[in-house]
């Protein structure tokens, strides 16, 4: 199922998902109640109230969604705190794990953008 689909956004607790095709939205949508029920035991409660499943460009495991061109930011002691303590909430130590990395990561990207911190 993971080839066929990807995290796109996660906000305001609703988790969009992009699938190459119809079908596999159609099979996505199918499951949702599973995937929300299987989430919610690895996630704090509300992160992921619901999942909304879009077509669109599905990336590859381990594809890079940033331009080769961006150069992020030098990770500051805020930003490894801020993404420490999201990570913390978290059960589940390799979603954790990925939890923190992509908080920091997105926290040097806002901050190599000249976004707010």
């Amino acid at each position: 199922m993971a080839q066929h689909a990807s995290p796109v956004r996660l906000m305001r607790g609703s988790l969009r998902l992009a699938v190459a095709d119809a079908a596999w939205a159609a099979e996505l949508t199918y499951l949702i109640p599973e995937i929300l029920e299987r989430l919610n035991t690895l996630v704090p409660p509300g992160w992921v109230k619901e999942i909304k499943v879009v077509q669109g460009e599905v990336l590859p495991c381990g594809a890079k969604s940033e331009p080769d061109d961006l150069v992020l930011a030098k990770a500051s002691p805020a930003m490894k705190q801020a993404a420490a303590e999201l990570g913390e909430q978290v059960t589940d130590e390799n979603l954790g794990d990925a939890i923190r990395r992509a908080r920091l990561a997105a926290l040097r990207r806002l901050d190599a953008k000249g976004g707010p911190g």
